[in-house]
């Protein structure tokens, strides 16, 4: 039950800072800088917590794995800027509104932003799963 109620709390911190870096990703209030420092912060608490639990033989192992997705996402989300340069000359713009996707004759918003849009929902969704998937594994191969 223990395990059960991290692994809750840990997956709904990542989802939401997940989306909260994704939707403020050109904010000036919330640049790059920070968003990395905060990123690599708890992706730094996953792997200390996961390595402890192993050391300790706790049965909590793999709950600590979700606090890196941050950091995958992290690192998809530049790749896709640079992307986006190189065909584009400009960032990305992230868009989840469905007026835009809807009304594509708006103005800077093109097929490539769409693209890239849709590819990241998909990925924030699997990185809610995948944890899952590698903790059911992990825990039973160290069983």
């Amino acid at each position: 039950m223990e395990g059960s109620v991290l692994e809750l709390v840990f997956m709904i911190a990542t989802i939401i800072f997940n989306l909260f870096a994704t939707h403020l990703r050109t904010s000036k209030w919330f640049p790059y800088k920070l968003r990395w420092q905060i990123t690599i912060g708890i992706a730094a608490i996953g792997l200390i917590g996961f390595l402890l639990a192993i050391r300790f033989d706790y049965s909590i192992k793999g709950e600590f794995l979700i606090l890196i997705s941050p950091l995958i996402f992290n690192v998809i989300d530049r790749f896709f800027m640079f992307i986006s340069y190189k065909y584009q000359n400009r960032d990305f713009q992230f868009n989840t509104s469905f007026e835009y996707w809807f009304n594509q004759h708006r103005k800077g918003i093109s097929f490539m932003d769409h693209i890239i849009t849709l590819a990241s929902l998909l990925i924030l969704v699997g990185l809610m799963i995948l944890p899952l998937i590698f903790m059911d594994t992990l825990n039973q191969a160290l069983k």
